[in-house]
């Protein structure tokens, strides 16, 4: 009866072990092929990535036809500002993350509005001297919100909300640092929070290696291209020392 008991575990084990080296030989690890729109592409600052989107396929060798997936990963400006670098990116079913990229022209904002702002600002400091030193500080604190550092109404009205859990984390030099784990909750008005994951854009400038403090930059965009809210997280590396 023993033998048998032992036979019998003996066996199961191998089974499993082999059960195990062929789910990793099957498994699928190859990542979709990301094709980019032909042609020339303009993109101004602020428009909807719709149009960026026309002509953008994928295709995966176990799932096929991806095209409707394909997302606008990120716009990098390059150059002169004149140009950006546009990354292309979808998902296979087996979360294996496809890429491609195109250079298209860039229009920036216009700087036509700064040069208002400046001109408005300046009329009733002019005026009263004296009693515009307490509202000067109003417009730092909605700066400082508009910045990302404090969290944003959780109620999306088209584009994702992004929530972060703190805006300010010190970490030990050489120490571990994972952006994703520090997005608490998105929001959006038809993909859900999951989906909405899988397109975090941050900026990875920040060096675990050396003291020194950095911000770190979160935003996502949804289904139909929509752009969330920055927010934003100080990241401060031993003392912080070299800011």
């Amino acid at each position: 009866m023993r033998k048998t008991a032992t036979a019998l575990l003996f066996v199961s084990t191998i089974a499993l072990g082999v059960a195990c080296v062929c789910s990793r030989l099957f498994s699928d690890r190859v990542a979709p092929v990301v094709t980019v729109p032909a042609g020339d592409l303009t993109y101004k600052e602020g428009d909807s990535y719709e149009n960026l989107l026309i002509g953008a396929s994928a295709y995966d060798n176990k799932d096929g036809d991806l095209s409707k997936n394909v997302r606008i990963y990120d716009i990098a400006v390059t150059g002169n500002g004149d140009e950006a670098l546009v990354t292309y990116a979808v998902y296979d079913n087996s979360n294996n993350l496809g890429k491609g990229s195109k250079l298209i022209k860039y229009i920036g904002a216009p700087e036509e509005q700064v040069t208002e702002e400046v001109t408005t600002t300046e009329a009733p400091t002019t005026e009263a001297p004296t009693t515009e030193a307490p509202t000067t500080e109003a417009p730092t604190t909605e700066a400082l919100t508009e910045d990302g550092f404090e969290d944003p109404k959780m109620e999306s009205t088209g584009s994702p909300v992004l929530k972060l859990s703190t805006h300010e984390l010190s970490v030990d030099v050489d120490g571990q640092f994972t952006p994703l784990n520090y997005v608490e909750q998105i929001v959006d008005d038809k993909d859900t929070q999951s989906d909405l994951f899988r397109y975090i854009h941050y900026n990875d400038d920040y060096n675990l290696s050396s003291n020194g403090t950095y911000i770190i930059s979160y935003y996502c965009i949804d289904s139909d291209g929509n752009k969330s809210n920055v927010a934003k997280l100080r990241l401060v590396v031993g003392n912080g020392s070299a800011e």
